[in-house]
């Protein structure tokens, strides 16, 4: 069965994720690390290490949902400037990423202190790290702003935010794809998944009953 080469292609959520996952591996390391660095000012444990389910992805940089804190949330709003094509009919795109770590202190400047710091802590690792994808990863700017808490519990809360570009040099190729009169040509009927990629098989299904008594079927 010849099959139909459809190219490269990433999505700004494919960013957002690959993202994340660089944070959730390294984040905690360089927390530790900046408080070993400065412990006239930082007690070890001092920072509260942000667990897997604290990392999100939201949909504008403004969106504070209430998660568990710290939180660190993963926006990747646009591409940065005209993507390029290269001879071969791939595009390399560089898209706008925003980290922003939500966190709490006991006062409004520490609060705001603890926010530069995991900033500071996210930016370092951004740029030591290779890229989530085969490109380069730029640091283009930070800020520190207040939050309001969304619990109405009186809560101090900052966000640290890092803008990055992520260049990504595989995004998607012109010149691919199926060729024929319309967008699914099924060609031989008795071989219709001809030339897109073969259906996959189900192993197995698993059924759950759940009984109910006579007076529930009633319902």
């Amino acid at each position: 069965m010849t099959q139909t080469d459809f190219g490269p292609l990433i999505t700004a959520v494919d960013v957002d994720a690959k993202v994340i996952d660089l944070l959730q591996t390294w984040l905690p390391t360089y927390l530790r690390q900046l408080e070993r660095e400065r412990p006239t000012v930082i007690t070890e444990g001092l920072f509260d290490l942000p667990k897997d389910d604290n990392y999100a992805n939201v949909l504008d940089d403004d969106e504070f949902p209430d998660h568990r804190l710290p939180a660190i949330l993963v926006t990747s709003a646009e591409t940065a400037d005209p993507p390029t094509k290269n001879g071969d009919g791939i595009y390399t795109a560089g898209w706008t990423v925003t980290i922003s770590s939500v966190v709490r202190g006991r006062t409004p400047a520490e609060t705001r202190w603890i926010a530069s710091m995991f900033e500071g802590s996210v930016r370092r690792l951004m740029v030591h790290h290779p890229p989530p994808f085969d490109g380069e990863v730029r640091w283009i700017g930070s800020n520190t702003a207040a939050v309001a808490d969304p619990s109405g519990a009186g809560r101090y809360l900052a966000a640290g935010m890092g803008q990055y570009v992520v260049y990504i040099d595989k995004v998607v190729q012109e010149g691919v794809g199926p060729i024929g009169p319309g967008p699914y040509d099924p060609g031989d009927p008795d071989d219709p998944m001809t030339p897109y990629d073969p259906p996959v098989t189900v192993g197995s299904v698993s059924i759950d009953v759940v009984g109910k008594s006579p007076a529930e079927q009633g319902d």
